[in-house]
């Protein structure tokens, strides 16, 4: 027995000396991209970045307080989806923070001719962080009956990823939804349509800046090689780059092969200018100025990659101006435009003359861009910026015009007076030589003046929405005197107004409190915008009425033009005539000079030139 156990411990330590099988390894191929030379190392070249594309959302909503407009028209489905929402937010349920809601069940509310149960659709661009602001549309449900939405407001509504339907399965809410509804004046009903063709669609609006994000999407980065050390790098190279030290890492690894990106808060506002940063910053961050001098380089000998390379040298920044100063005066218009462009960006003040022959003398479509280079130069080393683009605030082109008091207002220039009306929209009284009305259709609802102590002429008389507003102006009265009723079931009101426009539109939107006892008729901000246009329109106020839409189409189609013209920088003749809005469509000639304008200012709005298709790894267009 003893011998036997012997035996068997032996056999035991034999085995285990026995040399063991290696495990089976996978070969992963290594992935190779298709990139030039030149853009090796940087982290789009080895990354794959999602959550760029931006996200579509929707939800069903409801619109309250329109004066018997509505229809309580529903189809089932949409109603039972509509009313469980409701009920979360207290409608029904005697919760007090639901308000006056608390007492009225859901299906009471629904069947009201004072609401309108409403699709609310919204694009949320990529990289918009937690609780950033966007706009939504609104529009009546197909077949409801509703036949206007003016006046009315979003109740809150949970948005979620994609198209909507009642039978979809129910997921979680990424943003949310409500304010008031804008109707844009500009907007006609379609030809074929109920409505006639020359009458404002009503039954579908905007919320300007009414959505707000709830659940951010991160920004992922796949890694084409999956690494651990090569992920540690390139979080490493992101932070070093855009940390702040606030608010945490920018970058996070979460494995050898997904990072996670969050936009910094000085990017918050232009999420994509950082999504290109991002995407040419080297991972080796080591001799900079001699990767720049590359970069530059290659500017001259790789033109076709002129608007990679400029996102390299913006990415570098300082280190890159030594070699793009040379290349400001260079003869080719490719390589001198991503050089004079980068430059800004690195903060090179040497560059701003040449910025601004742009401005006077360059492609009529690169002008407005040209313009908003100028407020990437440190202005606090160079005052004569802000003195420049306040000179533009008297230039005859209306689109120019604007693009100086928005780099201005980024500049913060104190002479812009800015004047916040409650919680509806933001006035700003502009010094100008052009007197000019501007309104933002998208967006912080804005009202413009350019020209101090603009007044509306001695004799008025305005009529809008049959009688529902009457604006009466004498000659031998110091005051206008305005009739306004929001409703049927609100009695009207007369207030008395000066002749000063921001004043008057002070008034229109003031609504009387309790403890403020002014006069004032609490108008939405799209009747005032109403208002204003038709007092332009019938000369009331010697101003040219300039809406956001309109300008929009002027820069499209002057960035068309440049597209297919040989127009180089230098080349435009001095005494080009700028672009300025025509008035075809009003009966107007070609000859209309922007003072005729003031007369019957708007332009129908044209269709926007379709985007041009661009694979994953291309930039968009540099601006």
């Amino acid at each position: 027995m003893a011998a036997l156990l012997l035996a068997s411990a032996a056999l035991a330590v034999a085995c285990s000396k026995t040399p063991q099988r290696p495990a089976s390894t996978v070969q992963v191929p290594v992935v190779v991209r298709d990139t030039q030379s030149i853009l090796r190392g940087t982290v789009g070249s080895e990354v794959t970045i999602r959550g760029t594309e931006g996200t579509i959302v929707s939800g069903y909503g409801l619109v309250v307080g329109l004066d018997g407009t509505g229809s309580g028209t529903v189809p089932i489905g949409v109603r039972s989806v509509l009313e469980d929402e409701m009920r979360k937010y207290g409608v029904g349920t005697g919760a007090p923070e639901a308000g006056p809601l608390a007492r009225i069940s859901p299906s009471q509310l629904i069947d009201s001719p004072d609401t309108a149960v409403v699709l609310v659709q919204a694009y949320i661009p990529a990289g918009l962080p937690m609780h950033a602001t966007f706009d939504v549309e609104v529009s009546a449900l197909n077949g409801s009956g509703v036949t206007s939405l003016e006046g009315g407001r979003l109740y809150t509504t949970d948005l979620r990823r994609g198209v909507v339907s009642p039978s979809a399965p129910d997921t979680r809410a990424v943003a949310d939804a409500g304010g008031p509804v804008f109707i844009n004046p500009f907007a006609f009903a379609e030809r074929g349509s109920e409505a006639e063709s020359d009458t404002i669609q009503r039954s579908r609006g905007r919320v300007l800046a009414g959505g707000r994000i709830k659940e951010a999407e991160p920004i992922r980065l796949l890694l084409d090689n999956p690494s651990h050390a090569r992920a540690r790098e390139i979080t490493r190279a992101i932070n070093n780059k855009f940390q702040t030290g606030v608010r945490g890492d920018v970058a996070i690894g979460r494995s050898d092969e997904l990072i996670y990106v969050n936009v910094p808060i000085q990017y918050r506002d232009e999420p994509e200018v950082f999504i290109n940063l991002l995407r040419f910053t080297r991972i080796d961050q080591a001799f900079p100025e001699e990767w720049a001098r590359r970069y530059a380089d290659a500017l001259v000998e790789q033109p076709e990659l002129a608007t990679q390379l400029s996102w390299c040298l913006r990415a570098l920044g300082e280190p890159a101006i030594s070699y793009l100063r040379p290349l400001y005066t260079h003869p080719e218009s490719i390589p001198r435009l991503a050089a004079i462009e980068a430059g800004a960006w690195a903060g090179d003040l040497t560059v701003r003359p040449h910025i601004e022959e742009l401005i006077e003398n360059g492609p009529i479509g690169l002008r407005d861009d040209a313009m908003r280079w100028l407020t990437r130069l440190p202005v606090n080393r160079d005052p004569g910026i802000r003195e420049y683009l306040r000179t533009h605030l008297n230039n005859p082109d209306l689109a120019l015009r604007v693009t100086a008091l928005e780099a201005l207002k980024r500049l913060d220039d104190a002479r812009i007076i800015t004047r916040p009306m409650g919680d509806k929209f933001v006035l700003d009284i502009v010094p100008s030589t052009q007197p000019t009305i501007y309104v933002t259709q998208s967006n912080v609802p804005r009202i413009v003046l350019f020209g101090m102590n603009m007044e509306i002429l001695p004799e008025v008389f305005v009529d809008a929405w049959d009688g529902r507003l009457l604006m009466k102006a004498d000659p031998d009265q110091p005051e206008a005197e305005i009739f306004y009723r929001p409703n049927s079931r609100v009695a009207p009101r007369l207030v008395k107004a000066d002749r000063d426009l921001a004043s008057m539109i002070r008034r229109m939107a003031f609504e009387p409190t309790p403890d403020l006892l002014e006069d004032g008729l609490n108008m939405r901000y799209s009747e005032i915008v109403t208002v204003l246009y038709l007092m332009a329109s019938d000369g009331a106020i010697p101003a040219t009425f300039f809406p956001e839409d309109d300008r929009e189409n002027i820069e499209n189609i002057r960035r068309l033009a440049s597209r297919f013209t040989d127009e180089r920088p230098g080349l435009a003749p001095d005494d080009a005539a700028p672009f300025e809005p025509r008035a075809e469509a009003a009966g107007e000639s070609e000859e209309t000079t922007e003072r005729d304008l003031s007369n019957n200012p708007y332009v129908v709005p044209l269709p926007r030139p379709a985007p041009k298709e661009r694979s994953e790894d291309d930039p968009p267009p540099s601006r």
